[in-house]
């Protein structure tokens, strides 16, 4: 049993304490039942490989974490700077303006707080492009570490097949117990087994040319996938130094 096994059961444990006791039941501890949902990542190979590529991608998605801080922060004050004098009410503090910065970046648009002087409606349309290009970062880094986990695993399972396959050791010792064998069968069988094994040989043969073209075209389809989001981060990355170099 797990910690997160252990976490999901204790609620049930505690409220049959309680009843039997007579207290009051903590309705609250039923919501550590929501922890069991944690365990599917166990059954479910997809939600391994996403774990997998947090880890690998934390760094990137740290740096863009840190952006976003960076721009919320910046934006708040300078649109604190634009809007106190014109609605002292409403843009009364850094925090308010920093709640109009988050509604902003992702496209809320709840509409509680909205600049009226010119110079803050042209900064709030800027701050907005801005929070598009940067939410279309993660979506990038989290796609191409997708991609590179997948060829990672594409080359092992060729890698074993081929080692399955093409062993010498096992190759070796097939043809020398073979012999033994051969040496105390009769003729006629030896041909019939010849002929069998070669039979096998060849479809596996057939199997093994047939797996590696579907590999082959596999991994060929996510390198140009890979190509794409490579071309996409581009993209991104002179964008977001064009609007750089534009203030």
């Amino acid at each position: 049993m797990s910690l997160i096994d252990l976490a999901a059961l204790v609620p049930f444990y505690l409220e049959i304490g309680c009843e039997l006791i007579g207290t009051i039941s903590l309705r609250a501890l039923r919501l550590l039942r929501i922890l069991s949902f944690l365990r599917l990542e166990r059954s479910y190979n997809a939600l391994h490989n996403l774990m997998i590529i947090f880890k690998r991608k934390q760094e990137e998605l740290l740096v863009v974490s840190y952006l976003t801080a960076v721009l919320v922060l910046t934006s708040s004050t300078i649109i604190f700077f634009m809007e106190n004098q014109a609605q002292p009410k409403i843009f009364s503090s850094i925090g308010t303006c920093a709640w109009w910065s988050i509604e902003t970046i992702t496209s809320l648009g709840y509409g509680d707080i909205v600049p009226v002087t010119n110079t803050g409606r042209c900064f709030a349309s800027i701050l907005a492009l801005w929070g598009i290009i940067l939410f279309t970062i993660p979506g990038a880094v989290l796609g191409s570490g997708f991609i590179e986990l997948m060829l990672e695993k594409q080359r092992e399972e060729i890698r074993d097949f081929t080692d399955f396959t093409f062993r010498s050791d096992v190759i070796e010792e097939s043809n020398s117990v073979r012999e033994k064998v051969d040496e105390r069968m009769p003729s006629s069988f030896i041909f019939s087994r010849e002929a069998e094994a070669s039979q096998s040989q060849s479809s596996r043969l057939e199997l093994l040319h047939a797996k590696m073209d579907q590999l082959a075209f596999q991994q060929q389809q996510l390198q140009e996938q890979m190509k794409e989001q490579q071309l996409q981060l581009n993209e991104i990355s002179k964008s977001i130094h064009r609007l750089l170099d534009h203030k």
